[in-house]
């Protein structure tokens, strides 16, 4: 399947390894994100550099572990995104499995 678009095998798929970003950015500076494939924007690049960033490494078990929306579009809002887009982009990043509204007080 992955030759008949040209690559050689899913590893090679944006979307499967995130292959076509290898930029690197610092907290608070805006990016220059090396963007290797026509096809993606900096701000996609950003978008699923946020996703690793904060929901890689979270335990699903321990909502403490768990990133807030405004966390995320704080960050997003540093390199670069207007807040409403920055919002809406933690959202989408937000994995299903995560519960919806206020943390539980602990």
């Amino acid at each position: 399947m992955w030759d008949e678009i040209g690559l050689a095998d899913a590893g090679e798929h944006p979307l499967i390894c995130g292959g076509f970003f290898n930029g690197s950015f610092s907290e608070g500076e805006k990016s220059s994100a090396t963007i290797n494939h026509p096809n993606v924007s900096e701000k996609l690049a950003l978008v699923r550099q946020a996703s690793t960033r904060f929901w890689a490494k979270v335990d699903r078990n321990d909502p403490s572990t768990h990133p807030t929306n405004v966390m995320v579009a704080e960050w997003l809002t540093k390199h670069g995104f207007k807040p409403t887009l920055a919002a809406s982009a933690a959202t989408i990043i937000r994995p299903e499995w995560v519960p919806t509204g206020r943390k539980p007080q602990t």
